[in-house]
């Protein structure tokens, strides 16, 4: 397997911890847009199932990667797995968490809420339709809706889980939560 790093001037020793391992390629990306890191990361691998996992997410047991590619077995594009909270998260990101990633599997053809942070996807979908490099967040979602435009289904596979210490709203930040409805709004008219 192919291991990309794509760093955005990380100073929590990731790149230190990182060395130990076989790491295929490191990228460093010095403004950071969401979009433009994932594009830049799968444009440096070989593989048809591309992996996506967030710095901040840790797999909850061994058989997470085998639990999330295993969906693709269902004429599947994207997959994306449970996030479970951990002992310091906040309160409201404890909130989100639990409520929004809950224990059925589910194949979605027309919602297209997913996230990345715990996610894989075919190459030949990416090819097709890559990561939005102008938005601030919710690319994962624009990439969904776009996917689904096509004809295409992504699924939920909850047994895929991974400990992320904040909610899909981090911690309800005001700033955040403006951003991220001006990019809704192009998904969600």
């Amino acid at each position: 397997p192919e291991v990309v790093i794509v760093d955005n001037g990380s100073s929590d020793q990731t790149l230190a911890i990182a060395s130990g391992f076989p790491i295929s390629q490191i990228i460093s990306e010095s403004e950071y847009i969401p979009g433009k890191a994932l594009n830049r990361g799968i444009e440096a691998t070989t593989g048809e199932i591309i992996v996506l996992l967030s710095a901040h997410c840790v797999p909850r047991d061994s058989q997470w990667l085998g639990q999330l590619i295993q969906a693709f077995d269902r004429g599947i594009v994207g997959v994306y797995g449970r996030q479970l909270p951990v002992a310091f998260s906040e309160a409201a990101d404890f909130r989100d968490l639990v409520v929004t990633f809950g224990t059925d599997a589910r194949v979605q053809t027309s919602d297209s809420f997913f996230h990345n942070a715990n996610s894989a996807i075919l190459r030949s979908a990416w090819h097709r339709t890559p990561f939005d490099e102008k938005v601030p967040n919710i690319e994962d979602r624009m990439w969904a809706k776009q996917i689904q435009s096509q004809g295409f289904k992504i699924a939920y596979e909850p047994r895929a889980a991974v400990f992320h210490y904040h909610g899909i709203h981090q911690n309800q930040r005001p700033q955040r939560a403006r951003s991220t409805l001006e990019v809704l709004k192009q998904v969600e008219p």
